[in-house]
């Protein structure tokens, strides 16, 4: 059976159901959410939507509180789903948004590096009951993979993690693009973009990398042609339409960016896309995506060593200067002084065992920053 488990019905997770629940190659459906209520409201849109369109899925809620490792994993034996997708996190990128004043211009330019605890906490206790409840669920997750999931990686807790979304926002985009300067069908163009949300943020803000370092390799037929186009044109089309975005806007594109990865894998499709954080790496990665999980698929002339440290100088965009060997993070000056002046939040490194703290502490800062 193919089952699929969405933990976190929020913006992303309530979108991943709607669409798996009109997709007929899913067998079962898990609903699981801490809040029962606002969970079965999405069940009963997500059934009654498909329902509409001749699809009639099989979902069941679940309730999970992901603080309760052990009840988490008692779930997941139970169950045992083929895929887990966690979007659940104590913080979302739409909250800080909502800050007055400039102040998130001020977070995305020093970096947001610092609001790593709030991805990382719950993510680091699904993957305790991932390996408690010994099941072989591939994990598909959307809090912040270019980082959470290197972390995770470092302590050996990124067995079959893989991301979505972030440098998978732009990569359709590309593809098309290049197509459109090639005179080429769509089909024909194949894109190999190696780089970190920091790219994609400063794409959005500035219609450019930055100055970030990044690879991008353009294929026709599966012949490189990228001699034959500007990458900086290439962006810059995309960027055209980046900015018409807001954060609100892309809920539903990194729910399409995950449930993709999910029936890649499902259906053993081997398919050529794109991820951030798979095999515990940084950053983000052309793949290979089928039943055994992710394979790096790099373009001949790029070694993963290279795009590894590609990746990792690109980290500093979002503030963050390296990840030890431990899982440490550290912080970069910048983003460590504009988060202490803003919030008054000192981190300048992040240990994984001070996640939880440090998450709890951030959210009781932003709670005081947003009543002044």
């Amino acid at each position: 059976m193919n089952k699929v488990m969405v933990i976190g019905l929020g913006d992303v997770g309530g979108h991943q159901l709607e669409i798996l629940a009109r997709t007929k190659n899913i067998d079962r459906i898990y609903a699981a959410d801490i809040n029962e209520k606002a969970a079965l409201r999405r069940v009963y849109s997500a059934r009654s939507g498909a329902a509409h369109l001749g699809v009639y899925p099989n979902i069941e809620f679940v309730k999970i509180d992901l603080d309760d490792v052990y009840g988490t994993a008692n779930a997941l034996k139970k169950f045992r789903p083929d895929i887990i997708m966690h979007n659940a996190t104590m913080m979302s990128n739409v909250e800080w948004a909502h800050l007055p004043n400039g102040v998130p211009e001020k977070l995305a330019s020093a970096g947001i590096g610092n609001i790593t605890p709030c991805h990382l906490t719950l993510t680091y206790k699904l993957m305790e009951a991932v390996r408690k409840a010994m099941v072989d669920a591939h994990v598909v997750m959307s809090p912040y993979p270019d980082v959470v999931n290197c972390v995770l990686g470092k302590v050996g807790l990124a067995r079959n993690l893989i991301g979505l979304g972030n440098l998978d926002y732009i990569t359709p985009g590309l593809q098309e693009a290049a197509a459109h300067k090639l005179g080429a069908k769509i089909t024909d163009i194949s894109v190999y973009l190696v780089a970190p949300y920091a790219v994609l943020n400063r794409l959005f803000r500035f219609g450019t990398a930055g100055g970030l370092p990044y690879h991008l390799r353009i294929h026709m037929k599966e012949k490189d042609v990228t001699d034959r186009l500007n990458p900086k044109d290439l962006f810059a089309e995309v960027g055209k339409y980046l900015s018409l975005f807001t954060i609100y806007d892309l809920g539903y594109v990194a729910a399409s960016s995950g449930v993709k990865n999910a029936l890649a894998i499902l259906n053993d499709t081997r398919q050529l896309t794109h991820a951030p954080g798979p095999l515990g790496l940084p950053g983000g990665y052309p793949i290979r995506l089928g039943a055994r999980g992710a394979e790096v698929a790099l373009p001949e002339g790029i070694s993963l060593r290279e795009a590894v440290q590609t990746n990792e100088q690109a980290l500093i965009g979002d503030g963050i200067e390296k990840i030890r060997d431990d899982g440490t993070i550290v912080f970069t000056e910048q983003c460590y002084t504009t988060w202490k002046e803003i919030f008054n939040y000192d981190c300048k490194e992040l240990k994984i065992e001070d996640c939880e703290k440090k998450a709890k502490e951030l959210l009781s800062l932003h709670s005081q920053l947003g009543a002044r």
